[in-house]
């Protein structure tokens, strides 16, 4: 399962073990995913800056 998105707006550093904050996003087959539906496994953010940006 790969999930891509936007972040609408810079968001303060979340603590290590909080409670993640809401999201969606589509997968790589164009569905919509939410952290709802994952409810219960465990789930790791995985993200890295696009080639060329400066980010």
């Amino acid at each position: 399962m790969v999930a891509t998105g936007k972040i609408k707006k810079r968001r303060a550093m979340l603590e290590i073990g909080s409670e993640a904050p809401k999201f969606s996003a589509p997968d790589q087959n164009g569905n919509m995913l939410s952290l709802e539906d994952l409810l219960g496994s465990w789930v790791l953010f995985w993200w890295y800056t696009k080639a060329s940006t400066p980010g």
